[in-house]
Protein backbone atom coordinates (compact mmCIF):
# COMPACT_ATOMS: atom_id res chain seq x y z
CA UNK A 1 0.00 0.00 0.00
CA UNK A 2 2.86 2.54 0.58
CA UNK A 3 3.95 1.59 -2.96
CA UNK A 4 0.59 2.98 -4.06
CA UNK A 5 0.64 6.13 -2.01
CA UNK A 6 3.90 7.02 -2.85
CA UNK A 7 3.54 6.63 -6.48
CA UNK A 8 0.50 9.21 -6.68
CA UNK A 9 2.61 11.88 -4.30
CA UNK A 10 6.12 11.73 -6.89
CA UNK A 11 3.34 12.02 -9.65
CA UNK A 12 0.97 14.69 -8.61
CA UNK A 13 4.24 16.60 -6.92
CA UNK A 14 6.53 16.13 -10.10
CA UNK A 15 3.30 17.56 -12.06
CA UNK A 16 2.58 20.40 -9.68
CA UNK A 17 6.71 21.28 -9.57
CA UNK A 18 6.61 20.82 -13.43
CA UNK A 19 3.41 23.46 -13.62
CA UNK A 20 5.17 25.77 -11.51
CA UNK A 21 8.03 25.94 -13.54
CA UNK A 22 5.61 26.43 -16.52
CA UNK A 23 3.86 29.25 -15.30
CA UNK A 24 7.26 30.90 -14.20
CA UNK A 25 8.95 30.48 -17.52
CA UNK A 26 5.52 32.01 -19.53
CA UNK A 27 6.25 34.93 -17.15
CA UNK A 28 9.30 35.92 -17.65
CA UNK A 29 9.23 35.59 -20.95
CA UNK A 30 5.97 37.12 -21.29
CA UNK A 31 8.07 40.13 -19.88
CA UNK A 32 10.68 40.60 -22.98
CA UNK A 33 7.71 41.02 -25.45
CA UNK A 34 7.26 44.61 -26.64
CA UNK A 35 4.00 46.37 -24.95
CA UNK A 36 2.28 46.66 -28.97
CA UNK A 37 2.88 43.02 -29.23
CA UNK A 38 1.01 41.89 -26.17
CA UNK A 39 -2.22 40.26 -26.69
CA UNK A 40 -5.29 42.10 -24.95
CA UNK A 41 -5.77 40.29 -21.98
CA UNK A 42 -2.10 40.99 -21.01
CA UNK A 43 -2.12 45.06 -22.21
CA UNK A 44 -1.56 47.42 -19.43
CA UNK A 45 -3.78 50.08 -20.38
Amino acid sequence: MGYVVAGWIIGIGGFALYAGYLLRRGRRLASHVPADRRRWMTADE
